[in-house]
């Protein structure tokens, strides 16, 4: 049985899961972009 509570705790859960799997991705980016801003030239060819 469904309930008003139930459905609640539900969404609730997902919210939080999804505002971790932005706060991950965030951290992934700066990781990203740290090794970017970092980042030097091997002196190889271009493909």
């Amino acid at each position: 049985m469904c309930t008003c509570d139930n459905l609640q705790a539900t969404i609730l859960g997902k919210a939080g899961e999804i505002e971790q799997r932005i706060a991950d991705l965030k951290s992934l980016h700066a990781e990203l972009n740290g090794l970017l801003s970092t980042w030097q030239r091997c002196g190889g060819r271009s493909a």
